[in-house]
């Protein structure tokens, strides 16, 4: 009986209550938070409804199966002039570019809106949306490189001659 009352009182006092179940890294961040802590306590309904339109905005995850699986990753490329050119794909289906360790932007009078570098699996080739106009076809090599065979230009289908690949390096 003395045990029961220090569990009510702990239960009627909300010390209890489990903390919100969140999906997306800024959430669970949020959530370790001293100060995110104490809102919880003042404002309940106010702190989930934050944490909730966290994880609505956060990146999904997507399953490209054992081939994408490989693909994500750091790849780098030394152009003759000596700047070196960086590709990240991501597990949320996004393309990175950099040159020289600075991130390319696309202007906005070519950019392909939200399926702007999205990549995909086809027929075991990579294909990433480029621009409006072209989309990128990679081959994934048994050395884990990657190599950009040809492209798209609207629906034609355009490979290089094999020596003319460009082959990235995987560095991560």
């Amino acid at each position: 009986m003395k045990h029961l009352l220090p569990l009510l009182l702990i239960t009627v006092c909300g010390f209890a209550a489990e903390p919100p179940t969140v999906k997306s890294k800024a959430a669970q961040k949020l959530l370790k938070h001293p100060e995110f802590k104490k809102a919880m306590e003042a404002a309940p309904e106010f702190t989930k409804a934050v944490l909730a339109e966290l994880d609505q905005h956060a990146p999904v995850r997507i399953e490209f199966g054992p081939l994408g699986e490989k693909v994500v990753g750091e790849y780098h490329f030394k152009l003759e002039n000596g700047d070196i050119t960086k590709l990240v794909f991501l597990d949320t289906g996004i393309r990175e570019r950099y040159l020289n360790d600075k991130k390319e932007q696309l202007a906005d009078s070519l950019s392909a809106g939200p399926s702007q570098n999205k990549w995909s699996i086809v027929n075991d080739e990579i294909h990433v949306r480029a621009s409006r106009r072209f989309t990128d076809i990679f081959k994934l090599n048994p050395d884990n490189s990657l190599a950009q065979i040809g492209y798209k230009r609207y629906d034609q289908r355009i490979i290089v001659p094999k020596e003319k690949w460009t082959n990235y390096k995987r560095i991560k």
